[in-house]
């Protein structure tokens, strides 16, 4: 049996932390360490991390200055001793036998990478036998950023730790995980989706992911414009579906600029800008006929495109958007 270190950032979450923390500690499997890395918090969840590592020598608590969740990240692998990492946000929980049921496909599959199915939220009854899916590292990043099977998170997967030697989580920046997994994805051979939910991702109120358009979220240009550029080179044929990804992101981002009333946000002409180059991928994609027409739009006008998405969207009655 060989040590998994299940790495955890843990910043101002005191009303969570305490339920993942207890998840994890339940674990079948007999061999793990749990870092907890409290990056900088200023409520009491650092107390208790250290309360719990009292209770159990598995839990170290790595307490730093705040620099985000990749900086979180990053720390904690450069103190894991485990052969294995296993990523939880703080706020999430994971079933008992998570570490156990990965640990034995990976060895079974002779693979580098097990990814767990996850729920949004826990309910009794979800959970189902899985069945198993079966990637190499471009058909995994394929699959990746289409977010269909799994998604670009680097929670609930699986990792053997050489897959990380020289690869860092970006800091300062959001979207980390899409500018990381898929550099990890490519130096493994053979990647398996285990289709049962093992993880449980709460949608959590001032998650920074979750809030209205902001400058930061353009961090996803820089890190998607710089993975297509390493797509252009190890796998050419994907650059159509990471141009799409990128380009039905600015669209959601601009809906959410709409929906503020804020038309003359100055990350407009960027996210613009981004759409035109690569709304050709776009046209031809398997996207909605709506949003490619507000795509080709928001190309030439917005203001027009605002008005043209609205009436067809009214039309198609999608009240999840509304232009006025």
């Amino acid at each position: 049996m060989e040590l998994i270190s299940v790495i955890v950032p843990v910043y101002n979450i005191e009303l969570y932390i305490e339920e993942c923390i207890k998840s994890i500690l339940n674990q079948t499997y007999g061999k793990i360490e749990i870092l907890l890395i409290d990056d900088g918090s200023t409520d009491r969840s650092g107390e208790i991390c250290r309360k719990y590592a009292q209770i159990d020598s598995r839990i170290k608590v790595l307490r730093k200055e705040n620099g985000g969740l990749s900086s979180a990240r990053n720390y904690g692998m450069n103190y894991a001793m485990g052969d294995y990492y296993l990523f939880v946000d703080g706020d999430d929980t994971v079933e008992e036998d998570i570490c156990q049921k990965l640990w034995d496909l990976l060895k079974k599959e002779n693979a580098e990478i097990v990814i767990s199915a996850l729920y949004r939220e826990k309910k009794k009854g979800q959970r189902k036998k899985g069945r198993i899916e079966r990637y190499n590292s471009k058909t995994a990043i394929k699959q990746m950023l289409k977010e269909k099977t799994f998604n670009t998170s680097a929670w609930g997967k699986l990792f053997k730790k050489e897959l990380f030697d020289g690869i860092e989580f970006p800091e300062n920046k959001i979207y980390e995980d899409l500018g990381t997994i898929y550099k990890v994805f490519h130096k493994a051979e053979k990647i398996i989706f285990y289709n049962m939910p093992l993880y449980y991702y709460r949608k959590r109120e001032g998650s920074i992911m979750l809030q209205s358009f902001h400058k930061k979220k353009l961090d996803i240009i820089d890190i998607s414009e710089e993975q297509i550029e390493f797509l252009k080179k190890c796998y050419p044929s994907l650059e159509r579906t990471a141009y799409n990804r990128l380009v039905r992101y600015c669209i959601s981002f601009f809906k959410e600029i709409v929906q503020s009333k804020d038309m003359e946000n100055p990350s407009i002409p960027v996210l613009q800008n981004c759409v035109r180059k690569g709304y050709p991928y776009y046209l031809l994609s398997g996207y909605k006929a709506t949003s490619k027409m507000f795509g080709l739009l928001l190309c030439f006008d917005y203001r027009m495109a605002c008005k043209v998405y609205g009436w067809l969207s009214r039309i198609k009655n999608e009240s999840d958007f509304n232009c006025f």
